[in-house]
């Protein structure tokens, strides 16, 4: 925002710059102040939305899992739709948090219908199960590159750390800039409609198959395919409607979509089965309001090692895999592999579908072959018999 002082010339070049409040604009006397108050406003809003979800996680569907808005639905929003800093990209913030909340609203009638829970049901058994050990990669992927040892481009700024949080460790800060601002003024463009899609269909997927897999590692989730019961989660009525609900929450306080988070199975692994698990997570959520500055300072490197760990311990389910069936084990593999090479859950499960289906077909087609012959035959035998029928009074007649 360029302003001229009233004394000015009105031809003179010079001008003096004002900090913008959507810090759209390169450096200036108060950009780095911006900059600094929107990070504390989001870090408020991430912590405040995860510790409603975890809470009501834990106290009404009593299942060990804790919620933060997603890695995927994260990256997509900040750099698809809004842009770097908020240029660039194809719609303002205040649109792209409406986009959010729309999406969340629609996310919870999905839930509320029940027909989340039948998604998640026609997901192959192989790939659900491939989902633990692919996400295992992922969360490790993370942690390897929290180290700055996997990556092409490390970003390694020594202005990271800033002796400036030290100063006052302990402090409260009030959520100004990002709580409420949605906007549905550019809902006529074709881009937001996109946009919201593209978030449900990511939504979806990502945070069903994590919710299965922490219910698969928890050992709450009921694979008796024979029985009808394949796929079902303990509770997962109430977990889809926290999980969506939150969304709409986080939607209003300033975040990107909420979801079941991977480092659930941190606490699953720690022997936590109950919602008691959920409800500590939300308490730690809520101490965290007063140390806002110090966890700001805490460095990428400090959280590799134990995701790094949490992946190897999340790979034991792979044994559940029939590796001698190629039908199982192919999509098993691409979901696996996917997940971690393409940064994305939902993108792992839809390549394991696609391998599935596409491995399915000739035995589909077969199966149709040979059910429209069993269906020809039993129609030419039908017909035999009407003729055998109708002729025999005919051949009496004649005798």
């Amino acid at each position: 925002m360029k302003e001229r002082d009233e004394g000015e010339d009105t031809n003179s070049n010079q001008t003096a710059t004002t900090p913008d409040p959507d810090c759209m604009f390169k450096p200036n006397a108060g950009y780095q102040n911006c900059l600094s108050k929107v990070k504390a406003d989001l870090i408020v809003a991430t912590a405040l939305s995860s510790m409603i979800g975890s809470f009501a996680m834990g106290i009404f569907a009593n299942l060990p899992l804790a919620l933060a808005p997603g890695m995927g639905p994260n990256a997509y929003l900040a750099y698809n739709l809004v842009g770097f800093h908020g240029s660039g990209g194809s719609m303002s913030y205040q649109t792209a948090l409406a986009v959010v909340l729309a999406e969340g609203c629609a996310f919870l009638l999905i839930a509320a219908f029940g027909l989340r829970a039948r998604l998640a049901r026609l997901i192959p058994k192989p790939v659900r199960l491939a989902c633990a050990a692919g996400i295992g990669f992922f969360i490790a992927f993370v942690g390897l590159q929290a180290h700055q040892e996997v990556i092409c481009f490390p970003n390694t700024p020594l202005g990271d750390s800033n002796y400036n949080y030290f100063k006052k460790v302990v402090d409260f800060h009030k959520i100004k800039s990002t709580a409420g601002a949605i906007s549905f003024s550019q809902f006529n463009r074709t881009e937001v409609w996109v946009a919201l899609v593209t978030l449900l269909y990511v939504d979806v997927l990502a945070t069903t198959g994590t919710l299965y897999t922490m219910a698969e590692v928890g050992g709450f989730a009921n694979d008796d395919e024979q029985g009808g019961g394949g796929g079902r989660i303990e509770g997962e009525y109430l977990a889809y409607m926290v999980d969506a609900g939150t969304t709409v929450v986080g939607a209003v306080l300033g975040v990107s979509p909420i979801s079941t988070y991977i480092e659930s199975s941190a606490g699953i692994r720690e022997g936590g089965r109950t919602g008691l698990m959920a409800v500590v997570v939300g308490a730690y959520f809520f101490g965290s309001f007063f140390f806002i500055p110090l966890l700001s300072s805490v460095p990428s490197w400090a959280i590799g090692p134990p995701l790094v760990m949490v992946g190897v311990m999340m790979m034991k389910v792979v044994k559940d895999i029939d590796w001698n069936n190629m039908k199982e084990a192919v999509p098993g593999f691409v979901t696996m592999l996917l997940m971690p090479l393409t940064y994305s859950i939902s993108n792992g499960i839809v390549g394991g579908i696609g391998i599935y289906i596409a491995l399915g077909l000739y035995d589909y087609s077969v199966g149709w072959m040979n059910g429209l012959m069993k269906m020809k035959r039993v129609v030419v035998q039908e017909q035999n018999q009407v003729s055998a029928t109708t002729a025999g009074p005919e051949m009496v007649e004649i005798i």
